[in-house]
């Protein structure tokens, strides 16, 4: 048994019994963390602001024998106000955090992660192309779980995969198919400028991120992409998906 304290971006947050909050958190230090905030809903509590969604808080935590660590301070860091009030931003900051919460068992630390989602947040607050900044983030969250596509080399000939468009994706095994092998293999097919896209962002500095924007038929092909092979990786397709496919399908979205 230990009290701790943590910089944690706050994933989740719901209500539980009268007056608590029951939270999914990502920390620096210990990874992804169930906590419950006792009385955090009351109008006076010390720990309300520091504990909304997609906050990037300093905690107090005391980890009894109980699988829920229990907060018992609260210091808000960033609220990331900007971003709350522009749809497009907070949703992809939304889709960020479901997709750290599906891809992170409890108490698996990475800081890089946190780095990441961080880094991801601060720019969609400071109003950053949100399309960009989202997949660029969630294609980085999936390197460092381990999901990482190989898609700079053909599956069945080992050429590389830039020398000629389009390129077939295996998204269930995150491989893919060079322009001569594809053919005869269900695939999905993605241009080679959006494939060159991809690897800037995989490349990418996190203090240059949104600097490689996707638009149009790019944007189109790799929110396609991302979208479908989340759902492979992780088995469902997270409501956040949902959400911003139909923001995505809006008239004059990109």
């Amino acid at each position: 048994m230990a009290q701790y304290q943590e910089a944690a971006i706050v994933l989740k947050s719901r209500p539980y019994r009268e007056a608590d909050s029951l939270l999914t958190i990502f920390g620096q230090t210990h990874g992804k963390t169930g906590a419950i905030a006792k009385g955090a809903r009351k109008p006076k509590s010390k720990l309300q602001a520091g504990l909304y969604p997609l906050s990037y808080t300093m905690l107090q935590l005391y980890q009894g024998r109980s699988s829920l660590a229990t907060v018992v301070g609260a210091e808000l860091v960033q609220g990331f106000g900007k971003m709350r009030n522009d749809l497009d931003a907070l949703s992809w900051g939304m889709f960020l955090a479901d997709v750290v919460d599906a891809l992170w068992s409890d108490r698996d630390a990475s800081f890089q992660t946190f780095q990441w989602l961080v880094v991801g947040l601060d720019a969609l607050n400071q109003g950053r192309s949100p399309a960009t900044v989202g997949m660029t983030v969630a294609w980085r969250c999936l390197e460092l779980a381990g999901y990482s596509p190989g898609w700079d080399v053909c599956a069945l000939c080992e050429q590389p995969t830039e020398q000629q468009g389009p390129v077939g994706l295996l998204l269930d095994q995150g491989q893919a198919l060079c322009s001569n092998c594809h053919l005869g293999h269900e695939t999905f097919k993605i241009s080679l400028g959006s494939l060159k896209t991809w690897r800037q962002w995989m490349q990418l500095d996190p203090s240059r991120i949104g600097a490689v924007e996707a638009h149009g038929r790019v944007y189109r092909e790799l929110f396609e992409v991302l979208s479908r092979y989340v759902e492979a990786q992780i088995g469902r397709r997270p409501r956040s998906l949902e959400f911003l496919e139909s923001l995505a399908a809006l008239p004059d979205r990109e």
